[in-house]
């Protein structure tokens, strides 16, 4: 979707493909879903606008959505099962623009570095409602579910659990350098800080 242009895109699959969409202008998406893509699921750049109803972004190789410079919002719908071996933020990766994310699950995305589930870097900003994060996992960084570096979040009425940081801290959430955020009204319960071991302490903070 170019930027000047508008589109609107109801009940249809993508999949298979480089990225699944690639969003410079404005673009609405509803009762859909975008799945197994090589390199990302959605990826909103460039002052781009994306907004999403129902939407459920599955098994894509890179972030599942991805928002640089750019906004998105999300009403309900699933992101789960993606996997991202780059800078993170399997479910979810936001570098300087915002996200706002309402009655969305984010479950068992899986991440090799920072944010198992979601990350914002570079001035970013997440706003969180009524949100689930169950089962995501960071291989070798922090924040099994959440990972805020230099960023702000906002979160409420929402649920973190079941989140694993393999090797780093904040088995649910970590917040870094620089990073702000505030919740309330939510749980946080059954989140790991990586695994003690014979040669290794284990992580800080299995909830933050």
């Amino acid at each position: 979707v170019p930027r000047g242009s508008t589109t609107t895109i109801s009940g249809v699959t993508i999949t298979r493909g480089r990225v699944g969409i690639l969003v410079t202008g404005r673009a609405s998406l509803a009762f859909a879903m975008v799945s197994e893509n090589e390199a990302g699921g959605i990826e909103v750049r460039d002052n781009g606008t994306f907004e999403a109803d129902k939407l459920r972004i599955s098994r894509n190789k890179g972030p599942g959505l991805t928002v640089i410079k750019a906004a998105a919002t999300l009403r309900g719908g699933l992101i789960n099962h993606n996997v991202s071996s780059g800078e993170g933020g399997a479910g979810l990766l936001v570098v300087g623009g915002r996200a706002q994310l309402m009655g969305t699950q984010i479950e068992e995305n899986d991440a090799v570095r920072d944010g198992g589930g979601m990350l914002a870097l570079q001035k970013g900003a997440l706003v969180l409602e009524r949100v689930r994060l169950f089962r995501n996992t960071t291989r070798t960084g922090h924040g099994g579910a959440i990972a805020v570096n230099g960023s702000t979040a906002e979160m409420t009425g929402s649920s973190v659990f079941d989140n694993v940081a393999e090797a780093g801290n904040g088995g649910g959430i970590a917040v870094m350098k620089g990073g702000d955020m505030v919740v309330s009204n939510t749980t946080v319960a059954s989140n790991v800080a990586s695994f003690q071991s014979a040669d290794w302490p284990g992580g800080w903070g299995g909830g933050f």
